[in-house]
């Protein structure tokens, strides 16, 4: 009796392993940076020590058109700092007059509260563009507040 009670909470014990390690690799599969790197070819940095605290996005569709939104707290901001030719001056985007301008259209599109906007006059900027299909990015970065924001725009 002893030796199937062992045996059981052995058992037990094993699941829940297996359970947790199948967790921990969904996690860093589906983990937002692999998903921005399949669409935009860069992925956050793990030195910067990153966690989300805010994301809003479009229902999803068919093609996965819409917008997403995410906001990252970023324990080292060195790493950030280093990612891109970050600029400090707004330019146009395909349909907007300016970053900035793209930002609040797309983040009101999606019902974003204006506490969760990025204070878009402390923010550097990096910006990219697909001609075919449309698809657009902003990445805004805030290095005093450690805080990293992403917007992207599918057609």
């Amino acid at each position: 009796m002893r030796k199937r009670k062992g045996r059981i909470i052995a058992v037990a014990i094993l699941i829940f392993a297996v359970l947790l390690g199948i967790a921990c690799l969904c996690r860093w599969f589906f983990d937002y940076s692999s998903v921005l790197y399949a669409n935009w070819g860069f992925s956050l940095p793990i030195k910067a020590g990153y966690s989300e605290i805010y994301s809003r996005s479009t229902e999803a569709s068919w093609h996965g058109d819409g917008i997403r939104y995410h906001v990252f707290s970023c324990k080292n901001t060195e790493p950030v700092s280093e990612m891109f030719d970050w600029q400090l001056t707004e330019r146009a985007t395909q349909d907007c007059e300016s970053y900035s301008e793209a930002v609040e259209k797309w983040l009101a599109e999606i019902s974003v509260p204006e506490e969760e906007y990025p204070d878009m006059e402390e923010c550097c900027w990096w910006y990219q563009s697909r001609a075919v299909g449309g698809d657009e990015i902003l990445v805004l970065w805030n290095e005093s507040e450690g805080k990293l924001y992403i917007v992207e725009y599918f057609l």
